[in-house]
């Protein structure tokens, strides 16, 4: 049985643009990725809206402990640090992503067990024409740079990386978040990334796949 935790914002926790409430288990996209991967593998959920990088690395810390051993973990943010800090420099967000690779690495050496694979999932561009008119403040262009840069340093660290850009488009509704149409292909896509990417992976050493 493979766990894989899905750690990030309010486009993992499943917030709709529509509405504001939250999508249902069967539509968010880690739900859609659990439909999709089917027997063997354990979903387990952990996404909460206006999470960052940067202030919630305690937070990543206490869910590595709460949800031990795992196998492979998606994380899913970085938009919120863009949105929320207008003078932060893209090398800090980044310089946080290694940290959360390095927690992942010194807690699993302290345990004696292989660390679980990392895959980061880019941030999808944000609708710069909705943003303009809307509630969010934030720089379409960072936004893009972001996820470029985020892709180098996953291979520098040896992590997955998903372009999200090229799966699914951020909604007309408020620019930033993803309507369910979009969970459904983004959950889609990530399982069969995750096939792909553990048969690749040391793990398949491990486990019978």
């Amino acid at each position: 049985m493979y766990r894989i935790l899905c750690f990030g914002d309010s486009n993992t926790w499943g917030y709709n643009p529509a509405n504001g409430l939250r999508f249902s288990v069967n539509e968010r996209w880690p739900g859609v990725l659990r439909d999709n991967l089917g027997a063997g593998f354990e979903i387990i959920e952990d996404g909460m809206n206006g999470r960052r990088i940067l202030e919630d690395i305690e937070v990543f810390e206490s869910s590595l402990n709460s949800n031990s051993p795992l196998d492979v973990i998606i994380i899913y943010l970085g938009v919120n640090d863009i949105c929320f800090e207008k003078d932060i420099k893209l090398s800090e967000i980044l310089d946080g992503a290694r940290a959360y690779v390095e927690k992942v690495k010194d807690q699993y050496r302290d345990l004696g067990d292989a660390a679980p694979e990392l895959v980061f999932i880019g941030a999808v561009p944000v609708n710069e024409e909705q943003i303009n008119d809307g509630l969010y403040d934030i720089e379409a262009g960072k936004v893009l740079r972001f996820s470029e840069e985020l892709r180098a340093l996953s291979e520098k660290l040896g992590c997955g990386f998903i372009e999200s850009g090229r799966i699914i488009e951020s909604s007309s509704l408020d620019g930033i978040h993803l309507e369910a149409g979009e969970h459904q292909k983004l959950g889609a896509f990530v399982a069969d990334y995750v096939r792909s990417f553990l048969k690749n992976s040391s793990l398949n050493n491990m486990k019978n796949y």
